[in-house]
């Protein structure tokens, strides 16, 4: 053993003649924020429910910048989180990598992770609730002012989505909007009741463009209750109808 110690000691001496390196590897500085995570997240994979990570491979230079990055693993695939981690990658700043105290460019490896964050609570109507007439009146216009599952600002996003999925994804968003269709015109029936009128509500059905109620947000927010609920059951809808076809595993 004290030969085997010997060796070992002669050999790591014979590696330093020429003078031992001291490698100090890169550690980050900067790295993007919640807001630079959100706006990088797969539209789709936000709506469904999805959660992924992708690892890169970047060089990282003596100014800490990234170039030539490449993506190694996505998981899960389809859903267009490699590319939204090469978008982020500007947003990452290092220490670079010091040979003897002097920066030098290296290869760095690491992974982007995206998760979502909690679902947001429906807060309920606190108000008296809608008159028949005002109800019957607002059951009369909701139908034209109900967008669907693809239009308004509420519509489900295909963006990320690998191009041989949107056809397929196409189709099972409009299976869910036929489902749930009669219940998101009752949902914006309500809203509309307990906020407007009766004499608004015969204007709308003329055509007339109503003002805003005199309502804070929060109050138009719970208002709209039932519309929240609903577009949060069709997203669990959307995951299990897309992961029933796709694989949403995040782990390879």
């Amino acid at each position: 053993m004290a030969g085997h110690r010997s060796i070992l000691a002669a050999t790591l001496a014979a590696l330093c003649l020429g003078g031992c390196a001291t490698v100090v590897p890169a550690s980050w500085k900067a790295v993007p924020d919640g807001e630079d995570m959100a706006d990088a997240y797969p539209g789709f994979a936000s709506h469904a429910g999805i959660e992924g990570w992708a690892s890169l491979v970047c060089m990282s230079g003596v100014d800490g910048r990234l170039s030539d990055c490449r993506v190694e693993q996505v998981a899960p695939t389809g859903l267009g989180f490699d590319a939204a981690a090469l978008k982020l990658t500007d947003r990452f700043e290092s220490s670079p990598r010091t040979r003897n105290g002097v920066p030098t460019a290296s290869e760095v490896a690491f992974r982007v992770n995206f998760a979502l964050p909690p679902v947001d609570t429906v807060q309920s109507w606190e108000g008296a609730e809608p008159s028949p007439e005002a109800l019957a009146l607002a059951r009369e216009i909701a139908p034209r002012l109900t967008p669907g599952l693809r239009q308004g600002p509420r519509a489900i996003s295909l963006d990320g989505l690998d191009a041989d999925r949107v056809e397929a994804v196409q189709a099972m968003i409009d299976g869910i909007e036929r489902e749930v269709r009669p219940e998101a015109v009752e949902a914006i029936a309500t809203a509309w009741a307990r906020t407007t009128s009766p004499e608004v509500l015969r204007g709308m059905a003329q055509g007339q463009r109503p003002a805003r109620p005199s309502l804070s947000d929060e109050q138009l927010e719970r208002a709209g209750d039932k519309a929240k609920a609903l577009s949060l059951r069709v997203n669990e809808r959307l995951n299990a109808v897309y992961c029933a076809a796709y694989d949403c595993s995040d782990a390879l």
